[in-house]
């Protein structure tokens, strides 16, 4: 079987808004547009052969200058993001620890690097070096995002404001240890994940192809709705029980009383309830960042399965997400280094331990 009428999806004409459909079987395109079988997984089974003897049938989706540039961007931010994370490098454990992040945004840059060459023959699926490329940055991606959200919740558990001030958060810190039980479930996921786009990448019939990587698709979004669930209930957690050492402080400063040794914990308390305020301020931004960034992934990674014009956007996706991705991890790298400010302010305040005292005697 094969396709020999102009193509169209639902909700656009024939050919699409970029073309005119001649003679019912050829999509003739606006100057600047062209046709482009990559990600058309929606023509899966309906016919056999060589997918690009039925590029002429195709809507007018494509346009090889604005992926140019979307790619040029999408590789440069990702440079940058490299470059800024490998400077903050003093060791080698450090440079261990984010080995999987650096080699996921050179690997990004590499392969925004290759699909600039606008090539034919460089598709996610069909390629074989530009799709290993993408599945080892979508690996070393999820695994570091992962690990270091983990990481990042425990932290926020175990010290910072809630040790130095002596917060009861024994509810926190258990729920915050299960997000790294459940870290074997995606990475199980994640390995998955990798497993199918590999295959995609050495099998050669596109039908099986659009299987694969709509079974991809799949595990992306199921891992992307577990991702944005953890990202607005432990954050949460945290907040909550920064929201009560406030509030505890609060309530000692507005009923002590004059003395020398009350002044010295007032001033202490008011240095400690900037810190828990800006530690909060942190936390509420660094969610308010990662949640939009997850969400539009879900977005782009479940609509195809629903819709088939989706699956043309989804070759401008790409590079728009590899974009979003840098952006974020560098918001995410100057609030992680706010923190450790705020750490090293609680560690190394000499009133500390006197301030914990106090608080603990006036609340009894």
């Amino acid at each position: 079987m094969t396709i020999e009428e102009c193509v169209q999806l639902a909700g656009l004409p024939l050919c699409g808004y970029r073309g005119t459909c001649f003679n019912q079987t050829d999509c003739l395109c606006d100057p600047g547009w062209s046709q482009n079988n990559e990600f058309a997984w929606y023509l899966a089974g309906e016919f056999d052969g060589d997918v690009t003897s039925i590029d002429r049938h195709l809507i007018c989706d494509t346009n090889q200058t604005l992926l140019f540039w979307l790619y040029s961007v999408a590789g440069s931010l990702n440079v940058m993001s490299f470059a800024a994370h490998f400077s903050k490098v003093q060791r080698i454990t450090t440079l261990l620890r984010i080995f999987p992040f650096l080699l996921s945004q050179l690997t990004i840059a590499i392969y925004c690097y290759l699909r600039m060459q606008a090539k034919k023959d460089r598709k996610l699926g069909e390629d074989s070096v530009t799709t290993v490329l993408f599945a080892i940055q979508n690996l070393a991606g999820l695994v570091t995002a992962s690990v270091f959200f983990s990481k990042f919740m425990l932290y926020q558990a175990k010290s910072s404001p809630l040790a130095a001030i002596g917060s009861d958060a024994k509810r926190t810190r258990y729920l915050a240890s299960s997000l790294t039980r459940t870290q074997n479930f995606m990475f199980f996921l994640d390995a998955v994940s990798t497993i199918l786009l590999l295959a995609s990448a050495f099998i050669r019939d596109f039908n099986v192809d659009a299987v694969i990587l709509k079974a991809w698709l799949g595990v992306a979004s199921f891992r992307m709705l577990y991702t944005i669930l953890c990202t607005v209930y432990f954050p949460n957690l945290i907040l909550a029980d920064l929201g009560n050492v406030y509030e505890q402080l609060k309530g000692q400063l507005r009923y002590s009383s004059s003395g020398k040794r009350m002044k010295t914990y007032n001033e202490t308390a008011e240095a400690h309830l900037k810190k828990v305020k800006k530690n909060m301020t942190h936390l509420r931004t660094l969610k308010l960042v990662i949640l939009p960034y997850c969400c539009f992934l879900l977005w782009f990674n479940t609509v195809p399965l629903l819709w088939d014009m989706w699956y043309n956007v989804y070759k401008y996706f790409l590079p728009l997400g590899f974009s979003l991705g840098p952006l974020t991890y560098l918001v995410v790298l100057s609030l992680v280094a706010a923190q450790k400010k705020i750490r090293s302010g609680f560690s190394t305040s000499s009133t500390t331990s006197g301030a914990k005292s106090s608080f603990e005697s006036t609340k009894t």
